[in-house]
């Protein structure tokens, strides 16, 4: 039978090498990690500067001569930007301010390259209409604001008026 040994305080002379040689390979991986750093730092900054300075010497997965695209793309791309930017607060705000009573709006349709907007709605009455014209043209934000064309809509309880509005608007 074996002799079981259970002192751990014992220290018995452990060979050091296995030690100093996994240090020094940590050593040696960190300064080749650090090269490859370097050179691929410095390769970056002159592959940028040749595609700063000669845009169509740049070889790469993007290609300037293949990032063509035509007008149709591009007007399309200019109404977004257009959409986007279009100031949906002010605007909103605007029509809040002014009284709508026996007025209901029920489409606003803004073309933002023209600073036109174009409201459909129904009103009450007539009266209830040429006022809320007048309050649109009254505020800060609207002018030119016209009747573009009405209906009137028999049949229910009580008649009313369809219509459509346009106006312009002016950037704050």
């Amino acid at each position: 039978m074996l002799k079981l040994e259970l002192d751990f305080q014992k220290n018995p002379e452990a060979s050091t090498w296995p030690g100093w040689l996994l240090l020094i390979a940590g050593i040696l991986l960190c300064a080749d990690t650090s090269v490859s750093y370097i050179k691929t730092s410095a390769d970056t900054k002159k592959m940028e500067q040749v595609a700063y300075n000669n845009p169509s010497a740049a070889n790469g997965p993007f290609n300037r001569t293949q990032a063509r695209f035509t007008e149709e793309e591009g007007v399309k791309a200019f109404e977004i930007v257009d959409s986007i930017s279009f100031p949906w607060g002010e605007v909103f705000s605007t029509l809040e301010s002014v009284q709508t009573n026996g007025i209901g709006i029920l489409e606003f349709s803004p073309t933002p390259g023209n600073n036109i907007i174009i409201l459909r709605g129904e009103a009450a009455s007539f009266p209830a209409l040429l006022t809320y014209i007048a309050g649109l043209e009254q505020t800060d934000g609207f002018y030119d604001v016209y009747l573009e064309k009405h209906e009137i809509k028999h049949g229910e309880p009580q008649s009313s008026i369809a219509f459509a509005l346009s106006a312009h608007w002016r950037r704050q």
